[in-house]
């Protein structure tokens, strides 16, 4: 992960480093029509899919995560 960000200080907020990955929400809207909410995969795809992995360890061996990621299918809390 090292070699793929450098100096993890050059990024302004979470919110920069997360863009940079590529894991940024993309909305898409036409009118009144709003479509579903996808990833921008605009970033680095190296961490991009060593943070999805990750995740999905995550998710499948931890409880307090696995249910967190139930409710946030269902569309309960974030």
């Amino acid at each position: 992960m090292v070699s793929e960000v450098g100096d993890i200080d050059r990024f302004s907020s979470g919110k920069a480093f997360v863009s940079y990955i590529g894991l940024d929400p993309v909305i898409k809207q036409s009118g009144n029509m709003t479509r579903g909410l996808s990833i921008s995969k605009k970033g680095n795809k190296h961490l991009r899919r060593t943070f999805y992995h990750l995740a999905k360890n995550l998710i499948a061996n931890t409880e307090k995560y696995r249910n967190k990621y139930e409710k946030m299918k269902k569309g309960g809390e974030k």
